[in-house]
């Protein structure tokens, strides 16, 4: 409420979007069998979890990967620089981040949406 005003009021004259008219794909990380812990691999393609989902920025230190191989059989869960992932479990219960420049190929985990091309302006 503080950063954004209340969404039915919109005091602070934000252009209202559907959001299905303005990002590309919507997708969620792979499920059951598909991205297990036992996946996860020292290096390689990064895997943002719902730990790495905070208030808005990205939490950048508790790392998982996945080899290029896995990744590729999973790979329509790919998530790109200015993407905006979403955490829909834990506290608080939802969260959200955009994924920056420095991660140049990443991939979701369940829980995790991922909007892509989702752009906000204020009016």
């Amino acid at each position: 409420m503080d950063m954004f005003g209340d969404p039915v009021a919109n005091p602070k004259g934000w252009d209202l979007e559907v959001l299905r008219d303005i990002a590309v794909k919507f997708s969620d990380g792979p499920f059951g069998s598909n991205l297990k812990s036992s996946h996860y691999e020292p290096e390689g393609i990064r895997v943002i979890r719902l730990q790495n989902i905070g208030l808005g920025i990205l939490l950048d230190e508790d790392k998982a990967f996945i080899t290029e191989a896995h990744f590729e059989m999973i790979a329509k869960h790919r998530c790109l620089p200015g993407d905006v992932l979403v955490g829909t479990l834990g506290d608080p219960n939802l969260s959200d981040c955009i994924l920056p420049e420095v991660i140049p190929t990443t991939l979701n985990k369940a829980d995790c949406p991922d909007w892509s091309s989702v752009a906000a302006t204020s009016g």
